[in-house]
């Protein structure tokens, strides 16, 4: 079992938009299923981003199409690079790419 760390914005959703990039859920989906656990975080504030797209409310709703729950990091810079427990293995995504299904 391994835990996945994901950004939201760019990651698995368009940058300025919010429409899930094509495959994300498909792959978050695969990895809860596979018994992986999976964490999100976000630079969106509740207190910056109130009544906007990036609003919390909005982030959880947008969040509901998961077959899971996952906790959801807010305010936190998010890295670029995630090494594994091995500390040999480097992930590093680049925004608002196609997700494949052999990526992870």
């Amino acid at each position: 079992m391994v835990t996945y760390i994901f950004d939201i914005d760019g990651t698995i959703v368009h940058y300025h938009t919010n429409e899930w990039l094509d495959g994300a859920k498909e792959m978050l989906n695969r990895l809860h299923k596979e018994g992986h656990d999976i964490i999100f975080m976000t630079m969106r504030d509740k207190y910056r981003d109130a009544g906007t797209e990036w609003s919390v409310e909005k982030t959880y709703r947008m969040m509901e199409v998961l077959e899971f729950d996952a906790p959801i990091l807010f305010n936190v810079q998010s890295p670029r690079t995630i090494i594994d427990d091995s500390k040999v293995t480097a992930i590093q995504r680049k925004q608002n790419k196609t997700w494949e299904r052999d990526e992870l």
